[in-house]
């Protein structure tokens, strides 16, 4: 019997693309051939045993998608966003759609009939639960999006090999911390309202200096001119043309402090300490979390709310961000030996 091709076309956020890594190798160890679809996470393809392609235009994705027996979509993907309802309820029975957000109740499908017509009866034991596969990622709100991904291939794929690994495999030319004083700063995020505020950062960075570290900023390629000119050359804004470049560079690193950014679960993929910086304490616990290696999050001891704008920047202090990095690394260094 052959191996069943199944495509996984993830949210195309860069976090997304990383935590859809524990899908696609969980698949990959229980022996389906599986090809994930991502714009970012093609660039690192060669570090899995599975294939991982670019995200194509969306009339040549629906092409491509043609030669898979399986298709495992996030119902908010750029292919479904650019249809209209109606199509977009049409290809939810073609696709076995599933969310990290809420999951629209007109998109679950049972996919059992269509698929034993497509592939037989004969693969019905290896599709059964995958059919089915049509819910929200959301198991337990304590556990972070890495440990509730694991939890989908269990509970709802069930899937008889389950982890929360991802099968990378990091080149043996780059060394782990090699730079043991070298701590990346992502100052930005994907919405203003989550980041601490640029001259949070510039101070905390330059109290790290003070203390013998060598702080480094980090942003996208979009946001550079914008940083130039915010540092003026007071700090190093290494330039990364790839996630590639951008991986291995956070391997050779102490640590990551960021915003709740795609970064910190680049970072955390890797095994590199990671402090996520959140506006509030009832996120300690978020699901979107870095979910491997050593990590943490810090909030500020006190919020409110005033006109619909959450104010809490002022009150999480530098000295509380610098003091958790440094009980993180501490930690870590404790686990190394």
């Amino acid at each position: 019997m052959r191996e069943l091709k199944i495509a996984i076309v993830p949210l195309q956020r860069l976090g997304d693309g990383v935590i859809s890594l524990v899908l696609a190798n969980n698949l990959h160890q229980n022996n389906y051939s599986v090809t994930l679809i991502h714009g970012f996470m093609h660039q690192i393809n060669h570090w899995f045993e599975f294939d991982i392609k670019p995200y194509p235009n969306n009339d040549e994705l629906e092409n491509i998608l043609e030669n898979f027996d399986i298709v495992l979509m996030d119902m908010c993907t750029p292919l479904v966003l650019s249809k209209s309802e109606e199509q977009q309820k049409i290809i939810s029975k073609k696709y076995i759609f599933y969310a990290v957000g809420n999951l629209n109740e007109c998109f679950i499908n049972d996919h059992s009939e269509r698929l034993t017509s497509r592939l037989g009866k004969e693969f019905q034991p290896l599709f059964a639960s995958i059919a089915q596969g049509c819910r929200t990622i959301k198991f337990d709100k304590d556990d972070s999006m890495v440990d509730n991904m694991k939890h989908y291939c269990q509970k709802t794929l069930k899937l008889n090999y389950v982890s929360h690994r991802t099968g990378i495999k990091i080149p043996t030319d780059i060394k782990f911390q090699k730079n043991n004083k070298r701590v990346v700063i992502a100052p930005t995020s994907s919405l203003e309202k989550k980041n601490w505020g640029r001259n949070k950062f510039i101070l905390l960075a330059r109290l790290f200096k003070v203390k013998g570290y060598k702080p480094i900023f980090a942003v996208s390629m979009s946001e550079r001119q914008e940083w130039e000119k915010i540092l003026n050359n007071e700090f190093e804004l290494p330039e990364f043309k790839s996630i590639q470049l951008y991986a291995e560079y956070l391997y050779e690193s102490l640590g990551f402090i960021g915003n709740d950014s795609g970064g910190g679960h680049v970072a955390s993929l890797m095994g590199v300490p990671v402090l996520t910086i959140v506006s509030s304490s009832k996120k300690i616990n978020f699901r979107w979390r870095p979910g491997w290696g050593e990590n943490a999050v810090v909030a500020p001891s006190f919020t409110f709310k005033f006109k619909g704008h959450r104010y809490w920047h002022h009150f999480l202090t530098i000295r509380k961000v610098f003091n958790q990095f440094s009980y993180l690394i501490e930690k870590n260094a404790q686990k190394s030996l």
